[in-house]
């Protein structure tokens, strides 16, 4: 029997701007938005589906229908997205009081195929490479994040954010700070260390290119191309 959704005092909607609260607390802008993204998604199936909309009232079988309707719309990693969001939400809601127990608490999360990223082929990187030959401050910067992308595979946002005082160059070593506030090390080769310290020092503090020393600002960002 299809239940008449209704509003209660209890309904899930009436607990979003408390969740946003709490993940501003210690999620970035851009989790925060995925996952009330994903809270609203739904509010939207258990409104349109005639399902209770209580936070209490909700359970098991109510989020397991908005999973098997996702999975229609949206790739296998994004619905584990939203897997995880919606059961943070649960548990944040348990830990608050507003539910004895989370309907998810054993729900097994959807399952992601690997799929391995394209690689790029070596003649069309050298073909890239080739581009920044010039004798100008920017050739240099862009052959040495070129390079550093070739050798670690690291994310566009995990470089801008490099600082030179995160690579050692002799011992081909950059630490790299990625999702989550997790540092890892990474090693790159030696011509991109080379194309670091080439572009490091044509960029050096203007005190050190007017006494032509190869100090530079450690506190300055790795060449960046943001």
């Amino acid at each position: 029997m299809v239940q008449t959704s209704t509003r209660t005092l209890d309904a899930i909607s009436s607990l979003r701007d408390s969740f946003e609260l709490h993940l501003a607390a210690d999620r970035s802008p851009k989790t925060s938005k995925i996952y009330l993204q994903a809270l609203d998604h739904l509010i939207a199936h258990l409104e349109a589906s005639g399902m209770p909309t209580g936070t209490r009232a909700v359970r098991r079988e109510h989020v397991e229908s908005y999973f098997a309707k996702r999975r229609e719309a949206v790739a296998p990693a994004t619905l584990s997205i939203e897997f995880r969001a919606l059961q943070q939400f649960f548990r944040w809601a348990a830990e608050e009081d507003e539910i004895d127990r989370s309907p998810m608490e054993k729900m097994k999360a959807p399952r992601v195929p690997d799929s391995p990223v394209p690689l790029v082929p070596a003649d069309a990187f050298l073909k890239l490479l080739k581009t920044t030959t010039g004798p100008e401050i920017v050739d240099r910067r862009d052959a040495a994040i070129l390079l550093m992308f070739f050798d670690t595979g690291i994310r566009r946002g995990e470089l801008a954010a490099l600082k030179l005082a995160d690579v050692e160059l002799k011992d081909r070593l950059a630490y790299v700070t990625g999702k989550g506030g997790h540092t890892r090390a990474v090693r790159f080769g030696a011509k991109t260390a080379v194309a670091i310290s080439v572009s490091a020092s044509l960029t050096a503090t203007p005190t050190a290119r007017n006494s032509g020393s190869a100090r530079t600002d450690r506190s300055a960002s790795v060449p960046s191309a943001r």
